[in-house]
């Protein structure tokens, strides 16, 4: 009966590793139980803290699946994307718009997006908008049933608000479509997020 298949130990401390090796599985040896359990307590691969919600308290799905997201291509983008060679000969391509890009530029692009557009311009002009509104806000009050009717103080201020109104529902449905969109280029690149 042969104890080694190939090399016989050249030590005592060779076969004593070889049968440590042969009887406690991969998952139990020391090193892998120090890596699971300081992924466990510091380095938490599979949670992931949107750092763009402000409040880490209840909010709709809705708002948080584009945080989710943009917070994992964030993190890849700034902690590994720089590992990897994207470019040259056989450099990462994707179609976008019926265009040929490196995925590279596309993540960079999308990172960009969100950080610059969405989350800067977008509540930028939101704001802007609402600043402008509060000279030219109603006065509400209930009428004989029991409704919420604006009051305005003359015809110009309706005018305004209305058309302030209006601005603040073109820019939020147009920055929802971009973001639907955006959201649909990042799943096309996630084959993609790898190091």
């Amino acid at each position: 009966m042969k104890i080694f298949e190939k090399d016989p130990p050249n030590s005592i401390w060779d076969w004593i590793q070889h049968k440590y090796w042969d009887i406690i599985p991969y998952d139990y040896r020391p090193s892998r139980i120090y890596y699971r359990l300081k992924c466990f307590l510091w380095h938490r691969y599979t949670t992931i803290k949107p750092r763009t919600l402000k409040y880490h308290t209840w909010c709709d799905r809705c708002v948080l699946i584009p945080h989710m997201m943009f917070e994992i291509l964030s993190q890849y983008v700034e902690r590994e994307a720089d590992n990897i060679e994207w470019y040259g000969e056989y450099g990462h391509k994707i179609k976008v718009n019926d265009e040929e890009v490196f995925v590279r530029d596309e993540m960079q692009f999308l990172y960009d997006w969100w950080h610059k557009t969405y989350l800067g311009e977008y509540p930028n002009k939101n704001n802007e908008i609402w600043k402008n509104l509060d000279d030219v806000m109603p006065e509400y009050y209930f009428d004989a049933n029991n409704m919420w009717n604006p009051q305005f103080s003359t015809e110009e201020n309706a005018t305004l608000y209305h058309n302030g109104m209006n601005q603040l529902h073109e820019l939020e449905s147009n920055t929802e479509k971009q973001l639907e969109e955006m959201m649909i280029r990042l799943v096309k690149i996630t084959p993609c997020l790898w190091s």
